[in-house]
């Protein structure tokens, strides 16, 4: 039986991280990114293509994939671009296109819930050159809610590079109060260990120390 994973994002941080900690643990793995050339990780296979444009991603989904795994964004915090909401809604209707259901994506901790009527991005403190940002990564929630799709996001907060410690903690839909940061090596070691695991579907989770 096959064991095979798109990574989109993956030339970021984190996708990076992702593709590693797939093939460790024993996917086949697929890199969707927009330059060929940038991404450096050997012995797996790469497509290239803009995760803006549908057509592309339908096109680069049809390889017989089990799952995908997402993290895409912009990569700082003053782009203005559009690529979590765009990307998500091109990515779920290549999924629907090639009856792929199951999706693990990286989203932020903005949209976690702080209470049961507020999420934290709504919160008077809450910083406002993040806004922009967690604005997509609701867009982007929303996009996978409504599609039907067998999901589970992870949203972190502050994440600096790191090797895996496997030492995290997590939770269900609510920001933890008492931490702020995760290595970018912890949440994807935790997204691939999401794959299979039938716990957290349909679940934001929030991510720490």
């Amino acid at each position: 039986m096959s064991k095979k994973v798109i990574v989109f994002g993956a030339t970021g941080r984190v996708g990076k991280a992702v593709c590693l900690q797939a093939k460790a643990q024993g996917w086949e793995v697929t890199a969707f990114v927009r330059k060929a050339d940038a991404f450096t990780i050997p012995d797996i296979e790469v497509i290239e293509g803009d995760v803006m444009v549908a057509d592309s991603v339908i096109k680069a989904l049809g390889g017989g994939f089990n799952a995908v795994l997402s993290a895409i964004g912009p990569r700082t915090v003053h782009a203005k671009i559009r690529t979590s909401s765009v990307g998500m809604v091109s990515i779920t209707k290549g999924m629907a296109a090639h009856n792929i259901n199951r999706i693990v994506s990286v989203g932020g901790s903005g949209i976690l819930q702080y209470n049961d009527s507020r999420l934290v991005q709504d919160l008077q403190g809450f910083p406002p050159q993040l806004k922009t940002i967690s604005d997509e990564h609701h867009k982007a929630w929303n996009t996978l809610v409504k599609s039907g799709l067998v999901f589970t996001l992870i949203c972190p907060g502050y994440m600096p590079t790191g090797e895996v410690t496997g030492q995290y903690r997590t939770q269900l839909n609510t920001i933890m109060l008492d931490t702020t940061q995760i290595l970018t090596d912890d949440v994807a070691h935790f997204m691939v260990n999401q794959i299979d695991n039938p716990a957290y579907y349909s679940q934001r989770i929030a991510i720490g120390y």
